[in-house]
């Protein structure tokens, strides 16, 4: 994982996790999933209580990567959490609950009824919160 990305679309907001070509030495195949997370929000192993903004959350979890690269670099160097105020928008918060030991974690809250979908474009992954109308 090298980046993460939110894109406003009409009726839409769309979360892009962006990704790099693997490892030259992978130990598996990387694996993702896409849960809705319920509370107490908390960090990975600290156990931390995290406030996450938005009346629904999920939780996106990434499993068996490099968090460096070959070289021994950070391969994710962006921001750790990103909030949006936007009332015609439906995405308040994304945070980075663990990155520990091949897996990046992230709670993702927004606002009011959705529909979530999952896909693929290339290397990436995006998570598509469709709003309903007066969004």
């Amino acid at each position: 994982l090298t980046g993460m990305q939110v894109l406003g679309v009409p009726g839409a907001d769309i979360v892009r996790f962006q990704f790099s070509p693997g490892s030259l030495t992978p130990a598996r195949p990387p694996v993702g999933s896409l849960d809705v997370a319920t509370p107490p929000f908390t960090e990975g192993a600290s156990g931390r209580p995290i406030e996450l903004d938005g009346d629904q959350a999920l939780q996106v979890v990434f499993r068996g990567m490099s968090l460096q690269n070959d070289v021994g670099q950070e391969t994710f160097s962006g921001e750790r959490q990103s909030r949006w105020a936007d009332p015609s928008r439906s995405l308040r918060h994304a945070i980075v609950f663990d990155e520990s030991e091949g897996q990046m974690g992230w709670y993702i809250g927004y606002d009011g009824p959705a529909c979530v979908t999952l896909t693929r474009e290339g290397d990436d992954v995006l998570v598509a919160i469709t709003f309903g109308p007066g969004r």
